[in-house]
């Protein structure tokens, strides 16, 4: 791809919200420490400051941990769900993220209308038909490049 990425611009951001995900968490940790050395590791043990508890906003903790890292000038961000463990090199993400300005895992065929309310499409202003041609992602692995102008929009729209 011909840009040299380094620990100074990718970070790797998780959180375990609650005691029963410090393990999985520090499992992530390992594993990233061990196969993905390139990236700076920001992990929450607990919820980032000034983030809102899950029963008050739902996953903001993603929201306010890659904040953080990008606050920190960080240029390639991959939130990664404690329930990942990486077991060899993640170079052919971080090249898609590079490649495409974000990544996010596709959920099979699903499709939003498959799964979303008819007050929730109200609120979007979203037919049916058109929720329809909408695909889902896993939010569990998702990446953006601050400096592409597709990531920063998506990256803008998730927050919302």
């Amino acid at each position: 791809m011909g840009l040299e990425r380094t620990c100074q611009d990718k970070c790797i951001v998780s959180c375990g919200t609650e005691p029963h995900y410090y393990e999985s968490l520090h499992s992530t940790r390992l594993h990233c420490a061990k196969h993905v050395p390139e990236a700076w590791q920001l992990f929450y043990y607990g919820y980032p400051d000034g983030c809102p508890m899950q029963a008050d906003r739902q996953y903001a903790f993603k929201i306010f941990a890659m904040q953080k890292a990008i606050d920190s000038g960080r240029r390639f961000i991959l939130w990664m769900d404690c329930t990942f463990a990486p077991t060899g090199s993640i170079e052919p993400l971080w090249d898609a993220i590079l490649s495409d300005g974000w990544y996010a895992q596709l959920q099979g065929k699903s499709k939003l209308g498959e799964w979303c309310s008819d007050a929730a499409l109200d609120i979007f202003s979203i037919d049916r038909e058109q929720a329809m041609r909408i695909p889902l992602v896993y939010s569990g692995l998702v990446g953006f490049d601050m400096n592409s102008r597709d990531g920063r929009v998506l990256w803008d729209l998730w927050q919302v």
